[in-house]
């Protein structure tokens, strides 16, 4: 697996040159979801941390890519199609449906 840290889900996130709104909306999700991922690993639940944090920062890369070509997918499944091609196919469930919240739910 080859799961991004934080620092390269980051990088790939700048090479995309997005827009300062979009920089802060990315890092406001990851650090949601990893104080997400925390809460739910203290309450004896497993969760890949990492996997998290990368998926919070590389879950709206499709809108990134939306300017300058035309995605067919929906929102989320681009984003992950276009992280498989990029090598990272394990992000793909998670910025698919963009699912943090389930991280707080005790049914899943």
């Amino acid at each position: 697996m080859t799961v991004p840290t934080r620092t390269e889900a980051a990088a790939i996130v700048r090479r995309l040159d997005p827009p300062v709104w979009f920089l802060r909306h990315s890092c406001a999700v990851a650090e949601i979801a990893a104080f997400l991922a925390h809460q739910a690993a203290a309450s004896g639940r497993q969760v890949d941390r990492q996997l998290v944090e990368a998926a919070g920062l590389l879950h709206d890369v499709d809108k990134l890519l939306a300017r300058s070509v035309g995605l067919p997918r929906p929102h989320g499944e681009a984003s992950a199609a276009w992280l498989a091609a990029a090598g990272h196919p394990e992000l793909g469930p998670a910025v698919a449906g963009h699912p943090v919240t389930r991280l707080r739910d005790d049914t899943t």
